[in-house]
């Protein structure tokens, strides 16, 4: 007679407290696989029960949260009720074989990792190095270069844009201070514009009596002399105006009143 396996007792175990996980076709549904890889890694570390009960949130809490209303079985005590079932069907009391002597009567190498003191990061990374002890896989992410590469690109476009802005800036600012030095430039003209009428118009303010005066006394008598010029004809004619010129005052002189 055929001796049943132990893993052949886990699998129906799972299968059985999974049986109601099928959806409306019979078909397993994705929820019953994830509890299942779930479960089988949870009864593969060799912990003891309050190690192992304190691992239930985090690790049956995606399996909760899908199937909230599956109670007794997503639950603590649907977890110790299985394990207990585990035990019993995989500790070596009677002789029996285990889970783990399954694989390796198959010559199929078993990882056992011991979960006490050890936080979940170290579990992880044990179990990833055990998996890429024959090579990396492969798995379509960017290599370590690739990643240095695009860094140092963003870098480099980080560096170039600062650059620009600090160009744009500095063309701001000196944009801004050659119109604040040509409104500085039009507004002193204007003033210097303004200040040299204002002298002009003082200018001929200042001017008007002297105009008056030679309008009024030096002209009449400088045209008259000019005349007398060019009707005689003398040898000297600048001696002869300005000797015209002295009689005609010395006439001015003796009409004006005598209180001036």
């Amino acid at each position: 007679m055929k001796r049943r396996l132990p893993i052949k007792r886990t699998f129906a175990f799972l299968y059985a407290s999974s049986a109601n996980l099928r959806n409306r076709k019979g078909e397993r549904s994705t929820l019953f696989y994830l509890q299942l890889v779930v479960e089988h890694w949870l009864h593969e570390e060799e912990a003891q029960d309050r190690s192992q009960q304190k691992r239930i949130p985090s690790l049956l809490i995606l399996i909760s949260a899908m199937q909230a209303k599956h109670l007794g079985h997503n639950d603590r005590e649907g977890f110790v009720r299985r394990l207990a079932q585990h035990k019993q069907a995989n500790e070596n009391a009677h002789g029996e074989p285990s889970l783990a002597d399954f694989f390796q009567e198959r010559r199929r190498e078993v990882l056992t990792l011991d979960v006490d003191g050890k936080s979940a990061e170290d579990i992880l990374e044990c179990a990833r190095v055990y998996i890429e002890k024959d090579g990396r896989f492969f798995n379509f992410l960017k290599s370590e270069r690739q990643s240095l590469l695009e860094r140092e690109a963003e870098l480099q476009r980080e560096l170039q844009e600062a650059q620009r802005k600090e160009a744009e800036e500095e063309q701001l600012a000196r944009e801004e201070e050659r119109l604040v030095l040509a409104e500085r430039r039009r507004r002193d003209l204007h003033r210097l514009e303004k200040i040299a009428q204002h002298e002009r118009e003082v200018i001929m303010a200042r001017s008007i009596p002297l105009r008056r005066y030679l309008m009024q006394a030096v002209v009449p008598a400088l045209s008259e002399g000019l005349l007398q010029v060019c009707r005689v004809m003398p040898e000297d004619p600048v001696d002869f105006l300005a000797e015209f010129l002295l009689a005609e005052a010395q006439k001015t002189a003796n009409c004006l009143p005598t209180e001036l």
